[in-house]
C-alpha cells in the first residue's frame, strides 16, 4: 500500500474520530432509521405477496362492494380485474331498474378504499374505513366497516374460494 493510500485511510479514520457526540448520534439514528426501513419495505412485501397467494384482489372488493351496499357476495357483483396500479374494477346490475353500476377498489395491507367508477375515493373524514381479513380454513371473509362516529359494522362472507 502506498504512503498516499494510507493516508487517505487515517483520514477517514481520523476525520470519524473527530466526529462530535451529537453528530455522531445524530449520523448512527439516520444509519438505524434506514436499516429500520429496508426491512420493514422487504417484511411488509413479503406480507403483501402471502396475502395475494391466499385470496384475490378481486374477491376482496367484491365483498368490500357487497358489505357496503348491503349485497350478497353471491350476487351478480361482477370484477373486470385489477390493472398494474392495483385498481380492481367491478359493476352490478341494480335488478330493480336494470341500471350499471360500476366501482373501483384498491387494497393496501388490511385496509380497502373504493369509489363509484368516475367518482372520488371513499377517504374523506366522514367516510367509513373498510378493513378486509380472510380465514383460509373457513372460506371466510370479513369486511369491516368503521364509521367516523366510532361504531362499526362487520359482514361475515361464507363460500368465498381462495386463489
Amino acid at each position: 500500500m502506498s504512503e498516499e493510500e494510507t493516508g487517505d485511510k487515517r483520514g477517514i479514520v481520523d476525520a470519524l474520530g473527530e466526529l462530535s457526540w451529537p453528530k455522531f448520534f445524530g449520523l448512527t439514528i439516520i444509519v438505524c432509521a434506514m436499516i429500520i426501513g429496508a426491512f420493514y419495505f422487504v417484511v411488509s412485501g413479503i406480507i403483501e405477496n402471502e396475502r395475494r397467494s391466499i385470496i384475490s384482489d378481486a374477491n376482496i372488493c367484491k365483498g368490500t362492494i357487497a358489505a357496503v351496499m348491503g349485497k350478497p357476495y353471491h350476487s351478480s357483483i361482477s370484477s373486470g380485474g385489477t390493472n398494474s396500479f392495483g385498481i380492481t374494477e367491478l359493476s352490478y346490475v341494480r335488478p330493480s331498474d336494470n341500471t350499471l353500476w360500476e366501482f373501483r377498489c384498491k387494497i393496501s395491507g388490511d385496509s380497502v378504499v373504493w369509489a363509484t367508477k368516475d367518482g372520488p375515493w371513499r377517504t374523506r373524514n366522514g367516510d367509513a374505513e373498510i378493513l378486509w381479513s380472510y380465514q383460509p380454513n373457513r372460506g371466510e371473509l370479513i369486511i369491516r366497516q368503521i364509521f367516523s362516529d366510532g361504531s362499526s359494522s362487520s359482514k361475515n362472507f361464507r363460500g368465498v374460494r381462495a386463489r
